[in-house]
């Protein structure tokens, strides 16, 4: 299944959302003034803000996402795990497992390597100036992870003064041991609720995807995982085809 806007996360995990917000007291308490108001989307912004100055700013990322996605009008689910490890400049690396079925997306800055190891087929491609944009390569494949890499891609357009991004403030939760504070985001027809690690490291710790439009009712639950400060050997964004693998075109792994 295509989907042309893959690392719609990624990154510039690389890097890392309309629904407005109305805060008005009960019918006899005070209304909030317009520039309370402003106040408190700025701070929101702000954080989302400071989470993408974290990733951006990181040399080496290392996160694995579990990831369950439901759509309940068309009864299909889905589970799988995803390993993102990243080195900048250019380099990364991602580990796809989802059922039965596996891929490995790596790069070294140069080369772009889509590798299906069940059929032991792979493509090679020359990687784009930033690692974004050779993520957006690989679409297809990463299609299952379309909605963590928007996110990401949307709080990207946010840091450049994108106006038609909207980010409200929730409450703070407790997320495997680590302080969090959630933050809706929304952007057209695209909803995300998201947990940010409170601290020196604001880190996403869960991303909840919705899609608002009436036609879709997709949903995608991911739970992150981040190991700070990793250290990547030189061999991890290296591809070297195993004994008998074959090299297709891009067109050749569907």
């Amino acid at each position: 299944m295509q989907l042309r806007r893959w690392i719609s996360l990624f990154v510039s995990l690389c890097v890392l959302f309309g629904v407005g917000v109305s805060l008005a007291a009960a019918e006899e308490g005070p209304v909030l003034g317009s520039s309370q108001d402003e106040a408190r989307l700025d701070e929101a912004s702000d954080a989302l803000l400071a989470m993408h100055s974290w990733v951006k700013n990181t040399d080496a990322l290392d996160l694995k996402t579990s990831y369950a996605i439901s759509d309940p009008v068309l009864g299909l689910s889905s589970r799988g795990t995803v390993h993102f490890r990243i080195q900048r400049p250019g380099s990364f690396r991602v580990d796809v497992v989802s059922g039965w079925k596996r891929e490995v997306f790596i790069s070294d800055g140069e080369l772009f390597t889509i590798y299906r190891p069940q059929k032991n087929i792979y493509a090679q491609l020359e990687a784009d100036d930033t690692i974004l944009g050779t993520m957006f390569k690989a679409i297809g494949g990463l299609t299952l992870q379309a909605k963590l890499i928007e996110f990401f891609w949307t709080v990207d357009c946010l840091s450049l003064g994108a106006e038609d991004i909207k980010v409200t403030a929730g409450g703070s939760s407790q997320i495997r041991g680590t302080a969090c504070r959630k933050y809706e985001v929304a952007r057209g027809a695209e909803g995300w609720d998201v947990w940010i690690a409170q601290g020196e490291a604001p880190f996403p710790c869960r991303l909840i995807s919705r899609t608002a439009d009436q036609s879709a009712s997709t949903a995608q639950t991911n739970e992150l995982s981040w190991t700070l400060k990793p250290a990547f050997s030189a061999e991890t964004f290296v591809f070297k085809p195993p004994a008998n693998a074959k090299a297709v075109p891009l067109s050749g792994l569907n």
